[in-house]
């Protein structure tokens, strides 16, 4: 007999997506139909931030919601819309400083893909906003935080020291709390590869907050950003992330360049085709990636827990080794760009014990270079 937890997720993963696929439809109202404790798929639903995109599939296929679960569904639509205009003011504030300071800036994350892909801000909701502006003027960039009452430091210490991001810049208005992190690169010092603006990168997207020009990364460099950020170490892949990733590539299936993001960024092909055992991918981008065919690794869905979590909540050293060399298979072959149909053998025994060693070599060193 399927849990009520088995449950939930099966019909998280179905709802995943911005645009339903006729053919699922049924198999959604069934799975809906076995939904018998809704206080915890509206919680579920939250956690991956999800809830507004799965009350808005539900509304327009007719499921009867408990007046409950309608209650809560609802009051976190409310406050995800205020929110998120909230923060749609500041980033028009912020971008008005940024030009008049001359600062060039791409927006990332959630903050450029609801006005992307989404057909309304609140459908995906925002827990910060990132910026990634040009490594020589990160710090002029936090100093136009201040300037408009932020509280932001200047430097990352201990060992975020040579962090991709400045510290978070944060303030409260009309009780909202408001967080920015002023990037110098889109990726982590944690993987391959950077995204810069000091460096050559593809053409920007422009897209309007207000009366404010922004831009976005080109498509191919706005996919390596989310892939590597959903597989970032974290401890459960967030559902949202799917709908971001599936959300985009459909959208703009036909201006990708196909033949570059084989070539130069298999990653990209790789995580969509694992992404493919937590959700189906939409019919349109089978067309281009290929569902796999051999059985799912270990632990669909699971992540890496962070390395910062594994110190704290482990005191002892054995304790900490073992989680740290101890990651999920699936997460194994999206993070090492593995094909699920290759061995993780020598990934697992080999590649991420070295790369954990690299990882706490760079945080140690950082430490002790912090002011």
């Amino acid at each position: 007999m399927t849990s009520q937890a088995d449950a939930v997720t099966t019909l998280l993963r179905q709802l995943c997506v911005i645009e339903l696929e006729q053919h699922h439809v049924e198999s959604i109202l069934e799975n809906t139909a076995a939904i018998n404790d809704w206080d915890m798929l509206v919680h579920q639903a939250e956690i991956h931030g999800l809830s507004n995109l799965v009350y808005h599939h539900l509304i327009n296929l007719g499921v009867e919601i408990p007046a409950i679960a309608k209650t809560q569904f609802m009051a976190l639509k409310a406050r995800h819309r205020r929110a998120n205009r909230a923060r749609h003011k500041s980033l028009e504030e912020i971008l008005e400083k940024f030009s008049e300071r001359g600062l060039a800036s791409v927006i990332l994350k959630g903050a450029a893909l609801v006005h992307l892909i989404y057909p309304s801000p609140e459908m995906r909701p925002m827990s910060d906003i990132d910026i990634l502006v040009k490594g020589a003027e990160a710090n002029d960039a936090q100093q136009c935080l201040r300037d408009i009452g932020f509280r932001a430091g200047v430097h990352q210490t201990g060992f975020l020291a040579d962090h991709h991001h400045l510290p978070i810049a944060s303030k409260t208005e009309n009780g909202i709390g408001l967080q920015i992190e002023i990037h110098h690169d889109a990726l982590s010092g944690d993987v391959v590869g950077s995204i810069r603006l000091d460096a050559e990168h593809a053409p920007l997207q422009r897209f309007t907050v207000g009366q404010q020009s922004a831009w976005a990364l080109g498509h191919t460099d706005m996919l390596r950003h989310l892939c590597h950020h959903t597989f970032e170490p974290v401890e459960n892949i967030k559902l949202g992330a799917v709908a971001d990733l599936y959300g985009y590539a459909c959208k703009y299936y036909t201006q990708l360049d196909k033949d570059e993001i084989a070539e130069k960024h298999p990653y990209v092909l790789n995580i969509f085709t694992l992404l493919h055992y937590l959700s189906p991918l939409p019919r349109l981008l089978q067309e281009w990636i290929k569902p796999p065919t051999a059985p799912a690794p270990s632990d669909v869905g699971k992540g890496y827990i962070p390395m910062s979590k594994t110190i704290t909540e482990h005191k002892n050293i054995i304790a900490r080794v073992k989680h740290l060399v101890n990651a999920p298979d699936w997460w194994l072959h999206g993070f090492y760009n593995i094909d699920p149909e290759n061995s993780l053998v020598w990934t697992r025994w080999v590649s991420h014990p070295l790369q954990v060693t690299q990882w706490v070599y760079r945080r140690i060193r950082a430490r002790s270079a912090s002011p």
